[in-house]
This record gives structure tokens, C-alpha cells and sequence, in this order.
């Protein structure tokens, strides 16, 4: 009994000595075996043609309006029920503050990379960095340049950089910037199944600018040291600190299976070369084991060290999840490696492989989230590693944040955010030196398409801020249709850096849904601090009114003018070149609180036809780097020719044959005569205003940008560029109020005031849309559904967003424009591109089509009708913006109609109908309604007691903020 317990005691002892004290070099881990390359390339981005770009990367400034500046009120955590589990505290509440919260300084969109076959590549790796001047971003194919404070961008393909392997294919791309040296690291995998090869390869900079001469080389990743292992190296890791570069990878045998993880140290001296970059030697250790019983460690991850001090690598357990993390640390890196483990006891984390991440719009292709693998290097500063990784949040996933006390080896933070709804993927972060840490991510739900995050974990503050928005999510995604593992590809990577010139500005690249099936990327340097003195920031330091309608009211603009100081920017004076140009609705001087935006009004009054403007507005203001600041305001002026009323006009693309024509069309033979070109091409979505007859039209230069809106001249169809649309427009029709109705690429459906061109969101469709037009007898707005060549259909559209089929053409080919006359008849455009097209009449009840005739123009786009009279037009009415009571719809009507109208705010609505004495024979609504638009219908059974004759509907609307507006219009009943 007494020997039992004296063994039972000591092993015991031997259990807490093993598990209190790191494991030995020979008990978790092989190596190290140094290897070595003896031949290098140099590359110079001038002396290549570079690729270019598929997608234009524009600097963009507060999409979403003010910074939005999300802090929790409060933190929901419960340490008995929900161990380190927070819930987003921008879940269900934002509050703003004066001083401090996030804030997106600049943004870029990034690219998609979905318009060249070649480029097609799933799923994106988006990843980052910065250095003093320029922003580097990494996707599964190529590299960008950005430069932070022009946004101009350089794009360079790596299969030019390193052109000399055989059949080269780069993928898993990571960029670093080496803050000790400032020098650029470009890591990407190459893996060749014939040949059974495969390399890191490495590239770096010769200084801080990525424009210039490279070095590169390519590493062979099937070798440990010199000895082939025959495995290939994936989802390497990228870290450095002030002596070697150390990546790390999952190594896989060429029939698939996993073998182990590797971690290769590379001498800086080696590669940062001035000059003949030539043998580059190694070090490898591999195999190494977590807490050395549990098998060969899988996704270990090395560390971005922001500080001089030992270097370290970390892992999560292998399988499930658990209650502890593996810290590794490395000593003498460079003469004599040797590998340290450390077991840390965290809170416990699951795996999230039993989770499927639903999307709005398709919950049966959900999003491969990749478990909870470590994917983002850590980040060691101030004694700590900072670490970020998916993990199961009740259902769903959230983001898990821990750091590690590297003296102590125990968690000093380790907390999971996320909401019983949403699932958050894929997260990189950054930290600085005040341990203020951001962490950027994508975020989806059910009831949301994927999207782009950031959320802070401020050292004051020391939990989430909650979910800030980089991108909303456009659409749904299941591109799993394409690839033949039929897993829907997302991620691998989030990009996140501190910015080596303030550490207070980081820069964070996510992914999103920017429309059906495609994958876009957001890049915004973003702040959680306001800087310490007023600071101003441009929207943009040109102003550009495009063309003005000369005899007009002329046009304003505003500029956007933002405070990222933390006390007042005050603008005390303004002055005007010239005098073409004037301040509109401001008072000088103007004050912005911190993190505040102001819109200063500015128009633009032409008087001649033709002639170009150029003036510079000057700032005065109080911030002590731009006391002044100065605009350049650019105007042509344009004198508008209303078109002929009576007659059809058709417009044409950008092929042989057509090039932006603007010809007429006999409505009886489709014959066509050309009257000129516009000057753009090309030139679609003809549609006429049927309160001033001017002709409009848009003009798509890329697929990238959104159009210009074009105005046309009636005589000789000279085209104006009016203004830049505010969405990617694809299809627009007016109504007979003036209203235009707009449908976007995404098919979502608004309402623009084209004075101003403000929007109203109504919906998204649930059909691909190729025209739209508006009976204008009956105020009924139809559709075309052509987004493939099985439907071409008609639709209605309610004021709702509710689509409803008519019936269908019968024709086989799609229909491009179409249009109603004065008689209501309904015409079409129908063709492919690089063909003529041909003239059809469709049966606006039926949906059925006939061919009229060849219109003997190739790529009809647009056709649109100048009405030369017609019954049940309402006089143009003077009403306040966006505020519109429309004709009822049918009109006359029996037994039943629909009244839409739209009001510009939340306010209280009473819509009644009198008869021709003044009584009210019907309340149709009678209270507080939101803003936007609205549709109530008339019902048989309301109507049963009226007599046939004419009645009035009067709309009344008293807005919460007070204002009051009526308007009233006629109707008929007929029985």
C-alpha cells in the first residue's frame, strides 16, 4: 500500500514537471538541416511590361456618409454561462462619441480580378501591407502597388517576376514589410504535380519603395534542408523580426496526404542584397509536435515582430478545439536553432466544422469558412503575441482574440465576438506599439450578404468596439458551381497592417460580395484615435460640375470636408478665383466638430454653349498643416435642345457600325436614318423626360465604373455628360411626374431626382432586368427580363419593388431597349452585340412579340419616344424634393386602382378621396408612415358604393421635423 502511493505520488510529480517546463529539441520536433540555392533574379517593375488592369482602383472618401463611430455601451458577457463570449456590441446598438471610435481616414476599392478568364481564381487571399509611402496588396494572382496619398496604383503579375520557373502558377500569396530594414517580403507557393516540385517563392525589395528592383528566389519547399521528403508546401506563414525571414507551411505528400509542419529560417544577410542577389542558405526544422503526444502540429503560424526580442511561433490544437494553445519559441536563429515549447492554458475554444455559413438570398450554397485554422501570423509586441482565429460562437462563428504573455506564458486576454446570427471568417489583425489592435474580417448572415468588417480592441478600452463597415455585401455567392471540389471557395485571407509612419492609422484589406457570383476587396486606412490637433481632409481637391444647362438654375455641387482632428476645424474664409462660381448655402465662418463632416454647397451658373470653366477655390482654416487649402472647380456650359416630339429615336454601342449613333426609327418598317453621333459610345437606356422633352442616356466606359449620365441634344444629338451616375446604373426610365425610375447591375431597383440625384433604395428584384420604360398613360412602369436567352419576359413593377409577370415574348433573342409611344403601343430593340438589330412590337398585356423589321444599325441600346401628346398626363406639379403623389394606376379604373407616392422623411400621411362637392367619401390612410415610397390600393369592395364619375385624392403629409406639404390629382371611375 505504501509503495503504491509513494509511485502514485511521483507520477504525479513527473506529470506537473512535464507540463510546468518546455519539452526538450528532441522530444517534439526534427532538424534543423540546413539547405541552400546558389542562383538568383533580379526584376525591376519599370523594365516589364506590366499587366494591366482589369480593375480600376480609385481612392474613394466616406461611401457611407460621416465616419460612423460604433462604441459599446456596454459589454454582454456572462463568465459562468459564456466564458470569454462577447456579443458584437454593434449588434443591436451604435453610439457616437466626440473624440475617440472608429473611423475609415481613406479607402480604396480593390480588386476583383472577375473580368479576364485567366484571372478567375477562387478564393481571392487578399492580404496586405504598408509601408512609408505605399500600401502593397496581395490577391491569388497578382500584386498592386498602391500609393497612399495619390491612389495611383502599380499592378505587377508574379508570373513575370519569377518567369523563370517552368510551368509557373503562384498562389497563396503574403506581403510583409520589414520595418527593420524597410524592405518589401513577397512570399507565394508554386507546386508542380508532373514534376513533383515545389518552392517558396521568396522576393524583396532594395528599400522602402516597391517601385524598382527586386531580388528573387526560388526555394525549393520538397526538401528539408537538402533531403527531398517528396511533400509540397501550403498555406505557408510569413513572419520576420531584425534577423531572419521565417516562413512556415502544412507539407503535403503529392497523393494528398498530410505530413507535418515546416519551418524554414533564412538569414536576412542573404537576401538583402544591394546587387547580384546570389546563394541563399537555410535553415529547416519540421514535424514538430504540440505538447509532444499529440501528433505532428498542424497550421503553426510564425510572428511579425514589431520589437527586437526572441522570436516565436504558436499552434492551436490539431483537432477540435480545447483549452490550450502551444507557444514555440526559437533561440540563435541563425548560427545554432534551437525550438522551446510552451504550453498555454486559454478558455475553451470549439471548431466550427459542423457549421454551415448561411448567406442571404442562397442558404444552399454556404461559404467554406476553413475551421478554426490559424491562417494570420501573429504579432509580438510589448512582451505579448497577439492572436486571431475563427471559433464556434453559440451556433454560429465568431472571431477569437487572445495575446499571450511571452514571460509568464499565460493568457493575458482571450475573448471571442460574434452574434447568435452572424458568422465572422477569415480575420487578420494588427497591433501597435500602444497595444491598440485591429482586427478586419468578413462577415455574413442569413439575413446578409458577406461583407467587409474592422472592429478595434483599444488598449483603454480592452474589448471589441463592435463590427465597423468597410463594404456591404451585394449579393450572394456560390462559386462552388465552378469549382470541381464543389466547395464554396471564400477567403483565405484578411490583410491588416499598422502604418509605419503613425501608428495610429492601420490599413485593413477585406473581402465581400460586390455582385452575383463575384468576389470583390476593400482597402481603407482606419483610425480609432482623432489626431491631436484639427485636421482636415478632402473628399477631393477637384471639383468637377461636368456640363450645365446654360439659362438654367445652374448646377451645385458640394465638397466634402472632414474633421479628423480631436478639437474644432474652423474654415474662416473662402475665395473664388472667378466669378463663374459661388458658395450656396453657407455661412462663414463654418465649425466641424471632431470626426464631423460638412458639405459646403458650391454653383455653377453657365451663360454660353460650349465654353470651358476653370477656377480655384482657397480655404482658410485653423488646421496648423493647412491653413490653406485649395479646390480646382471645372464647368462646361451646354445649351439643351429639346428632341422633336412625334418621333422615335434609337441610340447605339461601341462596335463597327454603331459607335454611339443617335438615329430616328419609323415605328411601321423599323427602317432607321441616322442623325449624327453623340460624341460617346456608348450609348444605352434612351429615355425621354416627359415634362421638359429632353432626351437622356448612359454611357459605360468600363466595367468597373459607374456611367455618365448623358443629356442630348434634339438638333444635332450632340451628348452632354451631365453628371456621374451615384450607382453602377444599368437601365432608367422616367415616370410622368419627372421621377426616374433606376435599375442597377445588381438589379436593385431606386428612385432618383435627376435636379439633384439623390436616391431612394426600394428593393432588389428577383429577375435580371435589360430595359425598363413607363407607360406614361397609366404611370405603369415595365420590365424586361433577358438574362438569358430562355426568358425573355415581360414584368410590371409596383411602386413596392414587386415584380409581375406579363408573359413572354416568344422571340429567342434578348431585348435590349424598349419604349411606349403615344398610343400605348409597346417597342422593343432585339439582338446579340455585333449584329443588326430589329424593331418588335410587344403586347404590353400579353407579353407576346413580332418583328417589325431591320433597323440596319448594329447594337441597338436604347430607344425612346418623344411624346407628341397623350390622355392622362398630369400637369408638372411643383413640389418639394422627393415628395410625389402619382396618377392613379389604371386610370379610369373599375373596380379597382393603385395610388404611389413617396414622401421625403418619416412623417404623418393622410391620403383621402373626395367626390366633385368637397365630401370625403373614402380615408385610405391615416398615419405615421417612414420615408421612401408607398402604395395603397383602392378595392373593389371600397369602391362598390361610388357611382361612376370623377373623384380627387388628396395627399397631406406633416414630416417630423414639422414641415407640411399637400398636393391632390383626379381620378376616374368608370362602371
Amino acid at each position: 500500500m505504501y509503495i503504491r502511493s509513494y509511485f502514485l505520488q511521483f507520477t504525479i510529480f513527473l506529470i506537473i514537471v512535464f507540463i510546468s517546463f518546455p519539452t526538450t529539441a528532441q522530444d517534439f520536433y526534427d532538424g534543423p538541416a540546413s539547405g541552400n540555392v546558389t542562383d538568383g533574379h533580379t526584376f525591376n517593375t519599370s523594365a516589364v511590361v506590366l499587366a494591366k488592369p482589369e480593375v480600376n482602383i480609385r481612392m474613394k472618401f466616406f461611401n457611407h456618409g460621416k465616419p460612423k463611430l460604433e462604441v459599446p455601451d456596454e459589454v454582454t458577457s456572462d463568465a459562468e454561462t459564456r466564458g470569454n463570449y462577447i456579443q458584437d456590441p454593434a449588434y443591436n446598438r451604435m453610439k457616437k462619441t466626440n473624440s475617440t471610435g472608429p473611423f475609415i481616414l481613406q479607402e480604396y476599392e480593390g480588386p476583383d480580378l472577375n473580368t479576364d478568364g485567366r484571372y478567375l481564381r477562387i478564393p481571392p487571399d487578399s492580404y496586405c501591407a504598408a509601408g512609408p509611402d505605399h500600401v502593397v496588396l496581395h490577391v491569388n494572382s497578382l500584386i498592386f502597388f498602391i500609393d497612399k496619398e495619390t491612389g495611383q496604383q502599380t499592378q505587377i503579375d508574379p508570373m513575370v517576376m519569377f518567369n523563370y520557373i517552368e510551368s509557373i502558377s503562384p498562389f497563396d500569396p503574403k506581403i510583409s514589410y520589414d520595418h527593420f530594414d524597410k524592405r518589401w517580403i513577397s512570399v507565394w507557393l508554386q507546386v508542380n504535380d508532373v514534376t513533383s516540385e515545389a518552392f517558396y517563392l521568396i522576393a524583396v525589395s532594395d528599400d522602402s519603395d516597391p517601385n524598382g528592383t527586386w531580388y528573387t528566389w526560388a526555394l525549393p519547399s520538397n526538401v528539408n534542408g537538402m533531403t527531398m521528403d517528396g511533400s509540397w508546401a501550403d498555406f505557408q506563414g510569413v513572419g520576420f523580426d531584425d534577423k531572419a525571414i521565417y516562413l512556415t507551411s502544412n507539407q503535403f505528400e503529392f497523393a494528398g496526404n498530410y505530413l507535418y509542419s515546416k519551418i524554414r529560417i533564412i538569414d536576412k544577410a542573404n537576401v538583402y542584397v544591394n546587387g547580384n542577389p546570389g546563394t541563399v542558405t537555410w535553415n529547416d526544422i519540421w514535424n514538430m509536435k504540440y505538447d509532444g503526444f499529440l501528433g505532428s502540429s498542424l497550421g503553426i503560424r510564425p510572428t511579425i515582430m514589431m520589437d527586437a526580442d526572441e522570436y516565436y511561433y504558436f499552434a492551436s490544437l490539431r483537432y477540435g478545439g480545447g483549452t490550450s494553445f502551444y507557444l514555440y519559441r526559437l533561440s540563435d536563429p541563425i548560427t545554432n536553432p534551437v525550438l522551446s515549447g510552451f504550453k498555454v492554458n486559454t478558455s475553451r475554444y470549439q471548431n466550427t466544422e459542423d457549421i454551415d455559413v448561411e448567406q442571404l438570398g442562397d442558404n444552399e450554397s454556404p461559404l467554406e469558412h476553413g475551421g478554426l485554422a490559424l491562417r494570420f501570423e501573429a504579432v509580438f509586441t510589448n512582451g505579448k503575441v497577439h492572436i486571431v482565429h475563427p471559433a464556434k460562437y453559440e451556433t454560429r462563428i465568431g472571431i477569437r482574440y487572445l495575446s499571450i504573455s511571452t514571460d509568464s506564458k499565460t493568457a493575458v486576454s482571450d475573448m471571442t465576438l460574434g452574434t447568435p446570427e452572424h458568422y465572422y471568417l477569415y480575420p487578420g489583425l494588427a497591433v501597435n506599439q500602444s497595444d491598440d489592435v485591429v482586427i478586419t474580417y468578413s462577415r455574413v448572415s442569413a439575413n446578409e450578404y458577406a461583407g467587409a468588417y474592422y472592429t478595434f480592441i483599444p488598449s483603454d478600452v480592452g474589448t471589441f468596439t463592435g463590427s465597423s463597415l468597410l463594404m456591404e455585401g451585394k449579393s450572394s455567392y456560390e462559386l462552388y458551381l465552378n469549382d470541381p471540389s464543389k466547395r464554396n471557395r471564400w477567403g483565405d485571407y484578411s490583410g491588416a497592417w499598422v502604418d509605419p509612419e503613425d501608428e495610429n492609422t492601420f490599413w485593413v484589406f477585406s473581402e465581400y460580395t460586390k455582385r452575383f457570383n463575384t468576389w470583390g476587396t476593400r482597402l481603407a486606412a482606419v483610425r480609432y484615435r482623432g489626431f491631436d490637433q484639427p485636421y482636415l481632409r478632402l473628399a477631393s481637391s477637384e471639383l468637377d460640375f461636368g456640363t450645365a444647362k446654360i439659362n438654367s438654375d445652374g448646377k451645385t455641387r458640394n465638397i466634402s470636408i472632414t474633421n479628423f482632428g480631436s478639437t474644432d476645424l474652423i474654415i474662416s474664409n473662402a475665395n473664388i478665383t472667378g466669378t463663374s462660381f459661388e458658395l450656396s448655402g453657407v455661412s462663414l465662418p463654418v465649425t466641424i466638430p471632431s470626426l464631423d463632416t460638412v458639405d459646403i454647397g458650391i454653383k455653377y451658373s453657365p451663360v454660353e454653349h460650349d465654353e470651358s470653366i476653370s477656377e480655384i477655390l482657397t480655404l482658410t482654416t485653423n488646421d496648423p498643416d493647412n491653413t490653406e487649402v485649395s479646390i480646382q472647380l471645372e464647368a462646361k456650359g451646354f445649351e439643351m435642345i429639346d428632341v422633336t416630339k412625334g418621333l422615335l429615336y434609337a441610340s447605339t454601342g461601341n462596335v463597327v457600325g454603331s459607335l454611339g449613333r443617335i438615329a430616328t426609327i419609323d415605328r411601321t418598317t423599323g427602317s432607321s436614318s441616322v442623325i449624327a453621333k453623340s460624341g460617346f459610345r456608348p450609348v444605352s437606356s434612351l429615355t425621354i423626360n416627359p415634362v421638359t422633352n429632353e432626351l437622356y442616356g448612359l454611357n459605360k466606359a468600363t466595367n468597373t465604373d459607374n456611367p455618365n449620365i448623358l443629356m442630348i441634344r434634339g438638333n444635332d444629338v450632340q451628348g452632354m455628360a451631365y453628371d456621374s451616375a451615384p450607382l453602377d446604373i444599368k437601365a432608367f426610365t422616367f415616370d410622368n411626374s419627372g421621377l426616374m425610375h433606376v435599375i442597377t447591375y445588381d438589379d436593385d431597383y431606386y428612385i432618383m431626382n435627376i435636379n439633384t440625384l439623390n436616391t431612394t433604395f426600394v428593393s432588389t428584384l428577383n429577375i435580371g432586368v435589360s430595359a425598363v420604360t413607363c407607360n406614361f398613360a397609366q404611370n405603369k412602369i415595365y420590365l424586361m427580363r433577358s438574362d438569358d436567352i430562355s426568358f425573355t419576359e415581360l414584368y410590371t413593377l409596383s411602386a413596392d419593388g414587386q415584380t409581375s409577370l406579363v408573359g413572354s415574348t416568344g422571340l429567342s433573342k434578348p431585348i435590349q431597349a424598349m419604349t411606349f409611344d403615344s398610343d400605348g403601343e409597346l417597342f422593343g430593340s432585339m439582338g446579340d452585340v455585333n449584329e443588326f438589330s430589329t424593331l418588335v412590337s410587344i403586347n404590353p398585356s400579353t407579353g407576346s412579340a413580332v418583328e417589325i423589321g431591320n433597323m440596319n444599325l448594329r447594337e441597338v441600346l436604347g430607344i425612346a419616344f418623344a411624346l407628341d401628346g397623350i390622355t392622362g398626363i398630369s400637369e408638372s406639379i411643383e413640389l418639394p424634393e422627393e415628395f410625389v403623389l402619382r396618377q392613379n394606376y389604371p386610370n379610369p379604373f373599375n373596380p379597382a386602382t393603385n395610388i404611389d407616392f413617396n414622401i421625403p422623411e418619416q412623417g404623418s400621411v393622410k391620403l383621402v378621396v373626395y367626390n366633385t362637392l368637397g365630401e370625403k367619401v373614402i380615408t385610405l390612410i391615416d398615419k405615421q408612415l417612414q420615408s421612401g415610397l408607398h402604395n395603397v390600393e383602392i378595392t373593389p369592395e371600397m369602391s362598390a358604393s361610388l357611382s361612376s364619375g370623377t373623384y380627387i385624392y388628396k395627399l397631406q403629409f406633416t414630416s417630423v421635423k414639422g414641415k407640411s406639404f399637400s398636393t391632390s390629382r383626379k381620378m376616374i371611375l368608370l362602371k
